[in-house]
């Protein structure tokens, strides 16, 4: 339930929300974010949470990363059938995971979450996966027929929006990018995705450095504030350092707070 101030206008009382987050748009063509080296911090891990704002504004039917490696050994993106498809690699390329979404999502104006995590640390076929769209369970399972592993989450650069020859951009919104490598939670458990979207389908504030779920901060975390501007939106409040911005964000029209 999302509680807010109210304030009194034209129409009546009206509930502002109590947590305010802004939504920035890649524009499909130029704009995407890069770190330009490893994340500070970073190591290889079998866990990991990634949660994520998103509205599509186009780019049906094509490639469109959302997270990537210059190896692509974790790569987050939307095939061509428009569904969500994350890999999960170690090093030496021999074991891997491959989960998503098994529903295909278009263009339009509706904000939607996406919720997942993972564990690479059990036998073939056993392996924990979560993927939530907007507090619904999407998960569907692409490959898991190997032994334990730990995941190759480090890279000499780490890329959002694109791929890492800078193609397959994402077109659409984004807010409140959390990457959280070697964190994990079961997102079964209705109390753990509480932490991430409200029982109204609304953000919940993450905490000024994206600990409050977990305790421990992100090594990415991407917000744009009330009153903030798009550029804002480089400013890695986590703790695996800043990225820079290839392009130009722009304030997204609506946001997934409103």
């Amino acid at each position: 339930m999302s509680f807010g101030y109210q304030i009194l206008g034209f129409g009546g009382i009206a509930t502002a929300p109590s947590y305010v987050t802004l939504g920035v748009v890649f524009d499909g063509t130029n704009d995407y974010m890069s770190r330009g080296a490893d994340w500070t911090g970073s190591a290889d891990s079998s866990q990991g949470i990634l949660s994520l704002w998103f509205r599509i504004n186009g780019g049906d039917g094509s490639n469109r990363r959302y997270m990537a490696d210059p190896g692509g050994l974790y790569v987050m993106d939307m095939q061509p059938d428009n569904k969500f498809t994350w890999w999960i690699y170690n090093t030496a390329t021999t074991n891997v995971i491959g989960f998503g979404s098994s529903t295909a999502y278009t263009a339009g104006s509706t904000w939607r979450h996406l919720l997942a995590s993972f564990d690479t640390d059990y036998s073939a076929g056993n392996k924990k996966t979560y993927f939530y769209i907007t507090d619904v369970d999407d998960n569907v399972v692409i490959a898991d027929n190997n032994s334990a592993f730990t995941a190759d989450l480090t890279a000499s650069d780490h890329f959002i929006g694109a791929s890492a020859g800078t193609g397959e951009k994402f077109n659409g919104d984004m807010a409140d990018f959390y990457w959280a490598p070697d964190q994990f939670l079961d997102f079964s458990v209705t109390a753990n995705r509480r932490k991430f979207i409200d029982a109204d389908g609304k953000p919940v504030d993450l905490g000024s450095d994206g600990s409050t779920p977990t305790g421990t901060a992100p090594i990415a975390f991407f917000h744009v504030g009330a009153g903030g501007a798009a550029t804002d939106f480089d400013n890695n409040l986590g703790t695996g350092g800043d990225v820079t911005i290839t392009g130009a964000l722009a304030l997204a029209s609506t946001n997934p707070s409103d």
